[in-house]
């Protein structure tokens, strides 16, 4: 194994005084603030001392060694204040370790203020500043105590008159708004009314009067020419199933409860009915997959394809229409709901009707409120597409 020795000691490239020679030194003392030095050492083999390797390491402040291969110094620098160990090694070129080395104690003196004297110093006149601003402190204290005292006297009297004011106000706004609250419900339910009554008149009394009038008139038709009586026999049947369909969808906006009692397919085909009852055309409903989903995406959905055959009747002069409820897995396992509704009508230009026209814009609001995704596509001339996408 070959001997190890301390070859040079230095700061900031100067060779540090120890006093003695360098390969006999056993510990050195640094003086704050030179809390750094670099030092060089030796392994004491000559055979091919190229291939010497070394290591060294800082107790007190490293845990295990630095191996540097064939480099022979190290450094270390800002040093915290305390007692340290530097121990070096090598080996010869054969990689036999001298794992004895040599070691050097190294002290770095704190500042004065690092001091157990200095900060016993200031431990005690802190202790002593604290006690005289405490003394100070419960002296204005009390002085302030006695003047709160009276202040709250005169304050309390005030309170408690504020108080009782307080609390007739509070009881004559709580009237107030009892009665605004019961103002506003007559009028919700004075409004619903009016809807409904506008609703019925519009949709099922128009169908009904137009059903009366065929079959005043079937008899003697019948007499005359019975294919054309059979035309007005299916014609009214139509107008009657639709009023039918149209009586359902208004008690259940009656008791909206009752919507997600009923599945949204058999909803999709009552809705279909009194479209059926409004227009003469051909409407289609297919409902595919399983779904179970939460109640306000059921009412939405219903809302949604609602809205969107209402404008099928009032604007799309449409012949075919046709209503798709899908409901599947996607492939990342999530259910995906997908409600389209398309008709051959006169169709329109999306970006020449503002946002809030025909309905679009209570399409869109209803989608986003549930988190799906809703397109309306349109041309003139090639009828009306409303795609809704939802994911569980």
């Amino acid at each position: 194994m070959p001997p190890i020795v301390l070859t040079s000691l230095a700061q900031g490239g100067e060779n540090v005084d120890v006093g003695k020679a360098i390969e006999s030194v056993t510990d050195v003392t640094f003086d704050w603030p030179i809390n750094f030095f670099e030092f060089e050492f030796a392994a004491l083999s000559y055979v091919q001392p190229e291939k010497n390797r070394y290591a060294y390491m800082l107790e007190g402040l490293e845990d295990d060694w630095i191996y540097i291969g064939t480099r022979r110094f190290g450094r270390y620098t800002n040093l915290p204040s305390g007692t340290y160990t530097l121990r070096m090694k090598g080996s010869n070129n054969d990689g036999v370790w001298n794992e004895d080395g040599i070691s050097v104690t190294i002290t770095v003196v704190p500042p004065f203020w690092g001091t157990w004297w200095f900060r016993a110093i200031a431990v005690l006149m802190l202790a002593g500043t604290a006690v005289g601003g405490y003394r100070m402190r419960v002296r204005n204290i009390e002085a302030r105590s006695r003047e709160l005292e009276n202040q709250v006297e005169e304050r309390t009297v005030e309170l408690s008159r504020a108080n009782e004011l307080l609390k007739q106000e509070i009881a004559e706004r709580k009237r107030a708004e009892e009665a605004l609250a019961q103002q506003a419900a007559e009028a919700a339910v004075a409004a619903e009314r009016s809807r409904l009554a506008r609703d019925l008149h519009d949709a099922v009394t128009q169908t009904l009067f137009s059903a009366s009038l065929i079959a005043e008139a079937l008899p003697n038709i019948w007499e005359s020419d019975q294919s054309e009586g059979r035309q007005l026999l299916a014609e009214m049947r139509r107008l009657t199933r639709g009023a039918l369909a149209e009586m359902r969808t208004l008690l259940l906006e009656l008791r909206p409860a009752a919507l997600v009692d009923v599945s949204l397919g058999d909803l999709l085909h009552q809705l279909a009915e009194a479209v059926v009852g409004h227009k003469d055309v051909s409407v289609t409903v297919t409902a595919e997959g399983q779904y179970d989903f939460p109640s306000d995406v059921h009412v939405a959905l219903y809302r949604i394809a609602q809205e969107a055959l209402n404008n099928v009747v009032k604007h799309a002069h449409a012949t075919q229409v046709a209503i798709s409820l899908r409901c599947f897995p996607s492939a990342s396992g999530e259910e995906v709901v997908e409600l389209c509704i398309s008709d051959d009508g006169c169709g329109f230009d999306p970006s020449g009707v503002p946002p809030d026209h025909l309905g679009l814009g209570i399409i869109h609001e209803r989608a986003q409120a549930i988190g799906a995704t809703s397109t309306i596509e349109s041309q003139p001339g090639q009828g009306t597409q409303v795609v809704v996408v939802w994911k569980g």
